[in-house]
């Protein structure tokens, strides 16, 4: 899950299940509101290995691409923004696009789909309420995915090897059946960046999921829990991916 920084309304999002049958797809649906009268809300978006749709209320829905930093963000008062939030490595499927496409960008929507298809759902969704623009976004979706086949063993073996945290050794390519270079364009095309990214981002995620569980760890501990090599270690990857050291982050409201 991506954690937003260091304005602690930014926290405030909702999440939804996805339906069952996009669940291999979808990794939750979320909305944030800034009520009228409230500030607006903001701080950073950090990389987490996913790519959302996000739809801003009176704006067109925009694709945030894979993040290998950290991206500011601005939901103004009195409005609300959508999510549709895929699973790491799952997007490319339901976008039509290779995730290194849409590497540290955002683009609009109508740009991996068709204007016409945004211009069902902006007209559809005019002044409906979030779930309805959720539930709009998800039909599409869904007419995108008929037939599609979202696995590929060779990069599922390196995300699990990612996910389990370098703990044992990295899958070989020629024991997975393809190449060294057709594996890691493979994976790009699927995520975005290369496996030693990935493994980054996912140590990075669990030292905020560390940090949120136990407030009164100290650094070092924090650093050896999460997988780091030692406390500089961490301090430079947190700088380099959350934008801030991580005294400041765990300080931030």
């Amino acid at each position: 899950m991506r954690h937003c920084l260091p304005d602690g309304r930014a926290r405030r999002v909702e999440e939804l299940t996805p339906p069952r049958r996009l669940a291999e797809y979808v990794a939750c649906l979320w909305m944030r509101r800034v009520m009228a009268g409230e500030p607006p809300g903001s701080g950073l978006v950090v990389p987490d290995a996913c790519i959302d749709i996000v739809w801003l209320a009176g704006h067109p829905p925009q694709v945030a691409g894979p993040n290998t930093g950290p991206v500011p963000f601005l939901v103004p008062s009195g409005t609300a923004i959508v999510g549709v939030r895929f699973h790491p490595a799952r997007a490319p499927a339901g976008l039509g696009v290779p995730a290194s496409d849409l590497l540290d960008a955002r683009v609009p929507l109508e740009a991996v789909w068709s204007t016409a298809a945004v211009r069902r759902l902006q007209e559809a969704g005019e002044e409906r309420g979030e779930k309805v623009r959720l539930l709009l976004l998800l039909e599409e979706l869904e007419r995108r995915l008929v037939g599609a086949r979202p696995e590929d063993a060779a990069v599922d073996a390196v995300i699990r090897w990612a996910v389990a945290g370098s703990q044992r050794s990295r899958p070989v390519a020629t024991d997975l059946g393809v190449s060294d270079r057709q594996l890691l364009r493979r994976f790009r095309a699927r995520l975005g960046y290369g496996p030693r990214t990935l493994l980054r981002v996912l140590r990075f995620q669990r030292f905020l999921t560390l940090a949120s569980h136990m407030p009164g760890a100290g650094l070092a501990r924090l650093a050896a829990e999460a997988g780091y090599a030692d406390q500089p270690h961490m301090t430079r990857e947190v700088k380099r991916l959350g934008g801030t050291t991580p005294s400041e982050l765990l300080q931030s409201p």
